[in-house]
């Protein structure tokens, strides 16, 4: 919350908790003065439903993450999820009588109730002067709201230089084929002249595509793993193995069945202590595979001028590599993986 210390009513999943080696970080709403950078843009956007319209949105502040995607249809995917988002925020009802600011500063609010960490997120936003009481409001909203929504927290933000405090309410969407799930946020805090002032913002993370030039050939020869624990403390040497070709091949297909996973960094975490890289025999495009378990159960792929891309779900992949480093990954989970193949 950007207008005093938070006190967390109950603690919310973050929107995002994952690493991606090489993420900017994203700073929400560059149009609106304390919180900028990154591209926002007004757009029209008619409200969804007579029922929820108690005042439409007439036009909404959108930033996006930077960098912007250079191929066509990641580009194609930031419209769509941009889109969906839009159509989110024009869901929502506002109280009657709302004066619309068009994404702008109302009252102490200039920017979104939280700031994500992703190169992909989208922040669609507008705000109000809305007559009546911060409850009151806040009832009328939670009524006024677009189906298929589950709460997801709520905050309450200290009073400031004397001024009122405010309240968030988190609200999350099912995710879909191109993005996460998105969040709505909604602050409300009484205004000094009368009134409420209202901020409605719309988050979503955009999932990365895969390029077809990162998937893994089945005909893979061999593998070489190179451990490295310790990289927090004094990390000792590495450990390197080699697996024959149908070693090779299970990882190859393990690796090319997972999810992309949006950029951001872990909440808190920093980065991992210990990771496998991965780089098959005869690989002349020099892509490099890094696996790592516990919290961040991930794999980057690391290619040549190529933005690195984060694939998700990587435990049972992570938990099998481990299985040929015993010494090193002493303490890891069994693998749920089929035991070694052999040539």
């Amino acid at each position: 919350m950007n207008c005093g210390p938070l006190e967390r009513r109950w603690q919310r999943p973050r929107l995002m908790a994952m690493m991606r080696a090489g993420a900017t970080a994203f700073v929400a709403m560059a149009a609106l003065a304390g919180c900028a950078s990154g591209v926002a843009t007004p757009v029209a956007s008619p409200a969804i439903g007579a029922a929820n319209s108690g005042a439409p949105v007439q036009a909404a502040s959108i930033s996006v993450g930077s960098p912007s995607p250079t191929d066509s249809a990641s580009r194609s995917r930031v419209r769509v999820v941009t889109e969906l988002a839009t159509r989110l925020l024009s869901g929502v009802g506002i109280p009657p009588g709302a004066v619309d600011h068009d994404g702008g500063p109302v009252g102490a609010f200039v920017g979104p109730a939280q700031h994500p960490m992703s190169d992909n997120l989208i922040d669609v936003a507008n705000s109000w002067v809305v007559p009546g009481t911060l409850y009151g409001d806040l009832a009328y909203l939670k009524q006024h709201l677009p189906s298929g929504l589950t709460l997801d927290g709520a905050s309450v933000a200290s009073p400031v230089s004397g001024g009122t405090g405010s309240q968030s309410l988190f609200y999350r969407a099912a995710a879909g084929p191109d993005d996460q799930g998105a969040e709505l946020l909604l602050t409300a805090a009484s205004d000094s002249a009368g009134g409420v002032d209202l901020r409605v913002d719309v988050q979503d993370v955009w999932q990365p595509i895969r390029p077809a030039s990162d998937l893994l050939p089945a005909t893979v020869s061999g593998a070489t793993l190179v451990s490295r624990t310790g990289l927090t403390t004094t990390p000792p040497p590495p450990t390197t193995v080699h697996v024959n070709r149908a070693a090779a091949q299970h990882i190859a297909e393990m690796l090319n069945a997972l999810p992309t996973q949006a950029g951001g960094a872990a909440p808190g975490a920093g980065p991992p202590n210990a990771t496998i890289s991965i780089t098959f025999d005869n690989d002349p495009s020099g892509v490099a595979y890094v696996a790592a378990g516990s919290f961040y159960d991930t794999v980057t792929i690391n290619a040549p001028n190529q933005q690195p891309l984060t694939l998700s779900n990587a435990a049972t992949v992570v938990n099998y590599l481990a299985t040929f480093l015993p010494a090193q990954f002493a303490s890891a989970p069994a693998s749920t993986s089929p035991s070694h193949p052999q040539n």
